[in-house]
């Protein structure tokens, strides 16, 4: 996937998709995709609709254990999440895959706003691949050691810088002054072999490790955190379980013999049941009541106390996204977004091609992959057809 291209699809990764099952249009404001820095932004509205062209086509391929599992043995592997793009003045309109929908509902993917602005402000395409590996391992570590032929292999660089020189300067190098004044931000050294040998492996130096994300206040991270500190958790112990759901630490409760994974929902259910707990306590006095609250929480969450009520409720929004979406053909083409937002507003209306907009597809069709080919043909692809002397969609 290009490197703007993936901007698009963080965005959308970035929604709580969870709370809107069946939201399958979303708005993205081409400010929120393109950077001022961007050579992108001299021509933003016709770039957007290379953009736009690309990601259409784009195809994802999913694990086929999880697909099976989740929609059935003959569920297709491959799909493209995004089958229309729409571009307009100041923003595109994308459609998701409804099938891609409830896989984003199911394994509840989402950035947060600090972790968007990062990516948006990168200037290199490496500097997002090393990212993604650095906040995988600061958590836990303060450097890293890796082979040279490992780190390529992690970069997907395989083959290509074959001189350090080159992978030094149009690789590192433009990652760590993208991720200067971040909280990926690094250093490193090249470490040789034996006396005189080439770069055997690189040492990393990460500004901010696992004291630095401890360090950071409770309540100023996870949005959970702000709910331990009111029931009492010590902040020290906000920061405790902060770490666990940062790696996905496994828990266990012993009493039900059963096992679990510290992530964010299995916190804010387990606060969710706290609250229901709570209630019932203060209707009934002859219940044991809670006299140290803080750890009360602090225990509960270390032994899976809620673990029911956490599985209970995982479920039910599993079921509620398979309620609220139609699965019953989820290789079938979706609808188009015209449709969809037709049947939402109770209207009926199709969009027809003004002379501008139509000279604008025609360059668009210049520099695209399919300019050797018909224009009829390249606008079939985008979904428009002539009717009665116009293009329409």
């Amino acid at each position: 996937m290009a490197f703007i291209e993936k901007r698009v699809y963080y965005h959308i990764l970035n929604y709580n998709h969870t709370k809107t099952p069946d939201q399958l249009v979303y708005e993205i404001a081409y400010e929120d995709i393109l950077n001022p820095n961007d050579a992108i932004t001299g021509n933003r509205k016709s770039n957007a609709k290379r953009i736009a062209n690309a990601l259409q086509k784009r195809m994802f391929l999913f694990d086929s254990s999880f697909m099976k599992r989740e929609f059935g043995e003959d569920a297709e592997t491959a799909m493209t999440p995004f089958p229309e793009i729409n571009c307009y003045d100041d923003h595109f309109k994308v459609q998701l895959w409804p099938r891609f929908k409830k896989i984003l509902c199911l394994i509840g993917l989402g950035f947060t706003k600090g972790d968007l602005d990062t990516l948006k402000s990168f200037q290199h395409e490496i500097s997002d691949n090393m990212y993604w590996l650095i906040r995988q391992r600061q958590v836990f570590m303060n450097t890293w050691k890796v082979e040279l032929a490992d780190l390529k292999e992690l970069l997907d660089l395989s083959g290509r810088y074959e001189a350090w020189d080159n992978f030094k300067r149009k690789a590192l190098d433009k990652a760590k002054a993208d991720c200067k004044g971040t909280w990926s931000e690094f250093d490193y050294k090249a470490v040789k072999k034996g006396k005189g040998g080439g770069v055997h492996s690189i040492i990393f130096y990460f500004k901010n490790g696992p004291k630095e994300e401890k360090d950071i206040p409770p309540g100023e991270d996870y949005a959970w955190e702000e709910s331990l500190l009111r029931h009492g958790v010590e902040p020290i112990k906000i920061k405790e379980i902060r770490q666990r759901v940062k790696i996905n630490q496994e828990g266990r409760n012993e009493d039900k013999n059963i096992t679990f994974n510290w992530d964010s929902d299995y916190v804010r259910f387990s606060l969710e049941a706290l609250g229901n707990e709570l209630k019932e306590k203060k209707k009934d006095k002859k219940k044991k009541q809670v006299k140290n609250l803080g750890g009360f929480v602090y225990t509960g969450l270390m032994s899976g106390y809620w673990i029911d009520y956490v599985n209970s409720r995982k479920e039910k929004i599993k079921n509620e996204v398979q309620q609220n979406l139609d699965f019953v053909n989820g290789s079938a083409r979706p609808e188009p977004i015209a449709k969809i937002e037709n049947k939402m507003n109770g209207s009926s209306s199709i969009h027809v091609l003004q002379e501008q907009e139509l000279l604008e597809w025609q360059e668009l069709h210049l520099v695209s992959p399919q300019k050797d080919k018909p224009f009829e043909e390249f606008m079939n692809k985008n979904n428009y057809y002539m009717v009665d002397g116009a293009w329409v969609r």
